[in-house]
């Protein structure tokens, strides 16, 4: 995330923040991202964290492996003397921040809910989100679509429109033969990858 000093400094309008196992496919529907960001004055927009293929948390949070966000709101945001521990159940910190039941109102996922979900607090990464919530940012969710090609999630603006890029999941271990999400395991699910990508990038 910006630092401070990065972020008072900084001229650009939006960041935009992707796991090392997020491959951008389409240049033009991020730029389409980014117009719907503008035109409908989104401050942070992503996949949710629950009722998808492979997460089953918090569908208020948006998971970090693609997500764009309005920095003047980032920079209201200083988290620079927190300290995290985990309960056994959830991360919690010294500030207190948490999930509160306020922040299901008003929320809104026109997208199919493949699994369930839990309100939790999973990811310290999600006491981001809640002082976002608190400053009353306005959240909107992309589609994850599950691709079986790779077994990964390929997140859309809409449920008909073209991926924007691909995420693999786990790929930090991307030599791994023993893990095995869906059909492929980590290896046969990068080789796939990989030459899907060769390809397109060659045409």
């Amino acid at each position: 995330m910006l630092v401070k000093k990065q972020r008072e400094k900084t001229n650009y309008k939006y960041f935009i923040m992707v796991d090392e196992d997020f491959f951008l496919t389409s240049r033009e529907e991020m730029l389409k991202l980014l117009e719907k960001v503008e035109n409908e004055s989104i401050d942070l927009i992503g996949p949710p964290d629950g009722y998808t293929h492979y997460r089953f948390h918090n569908p208020v949070a948006i998971n970090t492996y693609l997500m764009v966000g309005l920095i003047e709101k980032v920079k209201s945001i200083d988290l620079r003397d927190i300290k995290f521990g985990y309960d056994g159940l959830n991360w919690v910190n010294n500030r207190n921040i948490k999930f509160q039941e306020s922040y299901k109102e008003g929320w809104e996922y026109d997208f199919p809910k493949v699994s369930y979900c839990t309100y939790d607090d999973f990811e310290p990464y999600y006491t981001f989100m809640w002082e976002m919530k608190r400053l009353g940012a306005k959240f909107k969710y992309l589609y994850p679509r599950f691709d079986d090609r790779f077994d990964s999630s390929n997140p859309r603006i809409t449920e008909n429109s073209e991926d924007i890029g691909i995420h693999m999941w786990y790929l930090r271990a991307w030599s791994d033969t023993t893990i095995k999400p869906f059909k492929f395991t980590n290896l046969e699910r990068y080789n796939l990858v990989e030459k899907y990508l060769i390809e397109i990038l060659n045409n």
